[in-house]
């Protein structure tokens, strides 16, 4: 079998395929903008996504920190209240202390005043008053002062300790005036 081949000159057949070359090329080309075209699309679509994306982030961290910063700052308030109220607490106890030792101070002073005799005799008449004239009396007892007087299972305090203490509650509602 014989083969016959055909050679035509290589300028004749680039000649003649020159159309079809041409046409590949203009459809690889076409093909390359169309590919080109779609990756920018898609890329732009990406990019603002992400874009997008990182912005809610932004934002859902600026709320946390706000929502953080003003439950921290609520959070110390609080706490400066807290500890206001605490130093005022400890400042009125203070000075309720010295307010019943001060009263207590003045009370047991009562038996260096010179009337301090007068008003023995005056609490001795009112515990009879109250007991009878059977009443047991104990007078200027130490180290509270004052008197004190029982019969049978009844007794009568008026030492100096518990007459400064009743004075000190007479003036309670007064005294807790002052703190408001």
């Amino acid at each position: 079998m014989t083969v016959e081949l055909h050679t035509e000159r290589p300028t004749e057949l680039r000649t003649a395929l020159d159309p079809v070359r041409r046409a590949l090329i203009a459809d690889a080309h076409h093909r390359a903008d169309q590919l080109v075209a779609t990756a920018t699309t898609e890329s732009e679509a990406v990019v603002d996504e992400a874009e997008c994306g990182a912005q809610r982030a932004v934002d859902r961290a600026v709320e946390h920190s706000r929502l953080a910063a003003s439950a921290a700052a609520d959070q110390e308030l609080a706490r400066a209240n807290n500890d206001a109220a605490s130093m005022v607490l400890a400042t009125q106890q203070a000075a309720h202390q010295r307010l019943v030792s001060a009263t207590h101070a003045a009370f047991l002073d009562l038996r260096d005043h010179p009337n301090y005799p007068a008003l023995l005799d005056r609490f001795a008449q009112l515990a009879r008053a109250q007991l009878g004239d059977g009443a047991t009396i104990e007078r200027d007892a130490e180290p509270n002062g004052g008197i004190t007087a029982t019969t049978g299972s009844q007794l009568v305090d008026y030492s100096l300790p518990t007459l400064a203490d009743r004075a000190l509650h007479t003036l309670a509602d007064r005294v807790s005036q002052a703190w408001t």
